[in-house]
């Protein structure tokens, strides 16, 4: 009895298991980013020729290069990203073209896996400012917004945008966007110290 009682418990188990169900698998979530509010502080010290707007929830992080001492980060810590700033003094009209072409070459080698470049200027006569802004488009692009800064004369900043994760910009593109506004802001207050 007990046998013939546990087979139709077992059997009943099986037929109620067997209920046609349709399974709808779960779309493909990313990260939920909190953003800060925008907010902006002015570098302006005696370490850098030059001075700018930056968010007040980024930190600038020096170099510790001897060589490259006005080579320092723009960091993101709560979004992952940095932004790489690079500089160095003209000394004659052929490193002006030289530190440009670098730019185009650095661009250049993300071409493969760029779906498109989009590229801007900025100029400021009054102040001396001629910029230059590409935007890169592609899933797996490591660099998506890349930058020079020149009075084409004595000074060239570059700036490149990283985030410290493995490139998948679908799920960074909220990230992306919000640092491209940090950006304009950067090149736009941007100032060469006489």
């Amino acid at each position: 009895m007990k046998k013939l009682l546990f087979l139709l418990l077992i059997i009943c188990g099986f037929l109620s298991a067997c209920e046609d169900k349709t399974y709808t698998p779960k779309p493909k979530v990313y990260m939920r980013m909190e953003f800060p509010v925008k907010s902006y502080q002015t570098l302006d010290t005696s370490a850098y020729p030059f001075t700018f707007r930056y968010p007040a929830y980024a930190q600038i992080e020096p170099y510790t290069q001897k060589d490259e001492k006005y080579w320092f980060d723009v960091d993101f810590p709560t979004l992952g990203a940095t932004i790489n700033m690079t500089y160095k003094e003209i000394k004659h009209d052929s490193n002006l073209v030289g530190y440009i072409n670098d730019c185009h070459r650095f661009i250049n080698a993300q071409l493969t896996q760029a779906s498109s470049v989009k590229t801007r200027e900025y100029r400021d006569e009054e102040n001396h400012i001629w910029a230059r802004i590409f935007n890169i488009d592609g899933a797996n692009v490591p660099s998506t917004c890349q930058f020079f800064i020149t009075d084409s004369l004595h000074h060239f900043l570059r700036g490149s945008l990283y985030f410290n994760t493995a490139p998948n910009n679908d799920s960074l593109a909220p990230a992306i966007n919000y640092i491209k506004i940090d950006i304009d802001s950067l090149v736009t207050s941007f100032r060469w110290k006489k």
